[in-house]
């Protein structure tokens, strides 16, 4: 659920009526929530401030701002293929100061695959490059990231 104003269509109006409505679903029926956020930054964490529900922003795309926000909200910040293109330096320092307890790891599918596969159709088999890159940012090893990111996954999902 959530906010994408990159397109004209549908109106933003519309977007955030919508968007509320699910939110309060999600409370009704005691589910965590999976956020996208496209342009949409502010109007996202107002939203998310208002109803407090546990949840990951996917693709997380904002600024150190708004992860220190997330955070202080319970929010996973989900990271994806895209951590691992060159051009998104300022996503390497919110890994390098957000604490891992605090992110998961997934596809873009079939979009944003991780570099050195960047053209071809994103799955699961490519988080790898997505843990890796996380690993080196951080300076611990994958299996560090990937048993950390599974609990996550786990006490978000309730999974346990």
């Amino acid at each position: 659920i959530g906010l994408d104003y990159y397109f004209k269509e549908p109106i933003r109006d519309i977007q955030q009526k919508v968007f509320i409505e699910q939110m309060e679903l999600a409370k009704k029926l005691d589910k965590p929530i999976i956020i996208h956020d496209r342009d949409a930054h502010e109007d996202i964490l107002a939203t998310l401030k208002k109803y407090r529900l546990p949840g990951v922003v996917h693709r997380f795309s904002g600024n150190a701002q708004m992860a220190l926000e997330l955070v202080k909200l319970g929010m996973y910040l989900g990271l994806g293929g895209a951590i691992t293109f060159y051009s998104v330096r300022k996503t390497a320092e919110i890994i390098r100061q957000i604490p891992l307890d605090h992110f998961l790891i997934e596809t873009d599918c079939p979009y944003a695959a991780p570099v050195p596969l960047k053209d071809q159709r994103c799955d699961s088999s490519m988080l790898s490059y997505v843990c890796q890159k996380i690993a080196d940012i951080k300076g611990i090893s994958v299996d560090e990231v990937i048993a950390v990111t599974n609990r996550n996954a786990k006490n978000l999902y309730r999974m346990h």
